[in-house]
């Protein structure tokens, strides 16, 4: 199995429109920059080829390649809002902006060279540790919609 990120960058252009070209306040207008990001080297950065970036690959080493994926997708892109489990696409639910120069980036990890089986397992790891972290912390979770379901939607989208 491996883990490919993406990333859509916002950066402030100062000009008369927001990254959709759409008119905005003058002078505060951005650019969203889309792309492959290497999380072992620039987190920050976005790359237009996926051959220029490096995947999370499990090896026997890793320990269950399930426990290793959840790890692995929570501590790279934090806590994630929606899937596609037939791509096996996971967003991040809240963009990183600590970054340098812009506003922030939003990330996704793809599942790739694993079966839909798997991909549902860890999509339910996942939601369960963003679960209990929540728990444990006795703070309301803000990613349920008041069931008792981790809320996941189907965007459809697909970068492969």
């Amino acid at each position: 199995m491996r883990i490919f990120y993406t990333g859509d960058l916002v950066t402030n252009d100062g000009s008369d429109t927001d990254g959709y070209g759409e008119p905005c306040e003058p002078g505060h207008g951005y650019e969203i920059t889309n792309g492959w990001v290497d999380m072992t080297w620039s987190k920050n950065t976005v790359y237009e080829n996926q051959d220029d970036v490096s995947a999370d690959e499990w090896t026997p080493a890793d320990g269950p390649m399930i426990d290793w994926a959840i790890r692995t997708i929570h501590e790279r892109i934090g806590f994630v809002e929606t899937e596609t489990a037939n791509y096996g696409t996971l967003y991040a639910r809240e963009p990183n902006n600590d970054v340098f120069g812009a506003w922030g980036i939003s990330y996704a990890a793809h599942i790739y060279d694993a079966s839909e089986s798997v991909v549902s397992a860890i999509v339910s790891g996942l939601a369960f540790v963003q679960k209990q972290f929540f728990a444990n912390h006795r703070a309301p979770n803000p990613y349920l919609d008041g069931s008792d379901a981790f809320d996941l939607v189907d965007t459809g989208h697909l970068y492969r």
